[in-house]
């Protein structure tokens, strides 16, 4: 199985994408989850971005080594309170390369985890709240109202802005997505407004999703959208967000079947709303070999894989860079 980036592809997705953003005034930070690559980073940096989304404090410090960012949000489904301590006590090692660290939670545990941590260490840290999107993930509205006051009471720390990220979990919310994405997006500013009404500074207002984005305008008071696989563009995105898919994998049918099985780089690229397709055929395949390109690209950037990369002659081969943090 061969597996190929088209990297002018990838040049034309990121130009695409944030042009779009900068019409209507808002910034993109794009989530290094979408393509593991510093080079990546380094290409939409240059289009404008002036931080990203990483999963990990380690992964913060790769990027922001390899190429200037002003911040670094680190942001997780979940997030341990092991990681939060590390986060409070590590984030020099990012801040020390000229990059602000900007936490996201969306718990109230997890606040009362930062609050005691920074007052502990005397530290101080900015942190970013998640409003609920489904999936049990994020703050509902008025605890999340009640977190950005304690924050901003706390010692140490800093409201630097709100979240959310919302996706379909059935076919039937995929045939309302445009709808059910302002909604959700009308319910965040609502808390921002609120927020802000009652005297507390919210500087940031985002909303994640590469298709998300697609939907989003028309909505005021988002500044910023947060996006994943933008840059490489999976099956999914590319029929929804207008782009094209920059990154493809040429197989057997014998090989395909064995990517699609248990553990196999396929297995978990399917989505919610679709489990049993985690690729989509391109047109034109020849009798020996398919040309395919994942539904879902995020799982398949964890693997150990070697993408051989096309039209850029000092980058012949990439490989996503894991930095995960340890216990």
């Amino acid at each position: 199985m061969q597996i190929r980036l088209n990297w002018d592809q990838v040049l034309a997705n990121i130009a695409a994408f944030h042009q779009e953003a900068h019409a209507v005034g808002r910034r993109v930070r794009p989530h290094v989850k979408g393509h593991r690559s510093s080079a990546v980073t380094a290409a939409q940096v240059a289009r404008g971005s002036t931080g990203i989304v990483a999963q990990t404090l380690e992964e913060a410090v790769y990027h922001a080594s390899s190429t200037a960012l002003r911040d670094v949000v680190i942001a997780r489904p979940t997030t341990e309170t092991w990681r939060l301590a590390r986060y409070v006590c590590q984030k020099h090692r990012v801040e020390d390369l000229g990059t602000r660290v900007i936490v996201q939670v969306g718990d109230l545990d997890h606040v009362s985890d930062l609050i005691h941590l920074t007052a502990r260490d005397r530290g101080s840290l900015a942190v970013r709240l998640e409003l609920e999107g489904g999936a049990g993930r994020g703050l509902h509205r008025d605890a999340l109202i009640r977190a950005a006051h304690l924050v901003t009471e706390a010692p140490g720390l800093s409201l630097d802005g709100v979240t959310t990220y919302w996706f379909p979990e059935s076919q039937e919310q995929v045939d309302r997505w445009p709808d059910l994405v302002r909604v959700h997006a009308g319910r965040l500013t609502d808390v921002a407004t609120t927020i802000r009404a009652e005297r507390v500074a919210c500087p940031v207002v985002s909303f994640g999703g590469t298709v998300n984005a697609s939907h989003l305008t028309g909505v005021s008071d988002i500044d910023e959208v947060t996006a994943g696989v933008y840059a490489f563009s999976d099956a999914d995105t590319a029929d929804r967000a207008g782009l094209t898919p920059a990154l493809r994998l040429r197989a057997t049918e014998g090989e395909l079947v064995e990517a699609c099985r248990d553990g196999g780089i396929l297995s978990d690229c399917a989505h919610e709303w679709a489990p049993a397709t985690p690729y989509r055929r391109s047109p034109g395949a020849s009798a020996l070999w398919v040309d395919v390109v994942p539904s879902h690209l995020c799982p398949l950037m964890t693997r150990d894989i070697e993408i051989t990369v096309e039209g850029r002659g000092d980058l012949p081969v990439l490989r996503p860079e894991l930095h995960p943090d340890r216990p």
